[in-house]
């Protein structure tokens, strides 16, 4: 069984902001890598603002949850 949803992920499917669908593997595994690239542009361009890498963080942890959701 997946983990709970987050509290942010919630709120945005309450506001259908995100919308909730079956998940499929390519499509999750798509999604990884580009949070992982982003990731480590964001770990590059550090000394501009740590924002960013909380933010791609953030990215790379709610696709993980996808994974989970299966």
């Amino acid at each position: 069984m997946g983990e709970p949803v987050s509290y942010e992920i919630r709120k945005l499917l309450q506001e259908r902001k995100l919308l909730q669908i079956k998940p499929d593997r390519k499509l999750v595994t798509k999604e990884i890598k580009g949070a992982e690239y982003d990731l480590s542009r964001a770990m590059e361009s550090l000394s501009n603002s740590t924002e960013v890498v909380n933010d791609a963080q953030k990215f790379l942890d709610a696709a993980k949850q996808l994974l989970r959701f299966r």
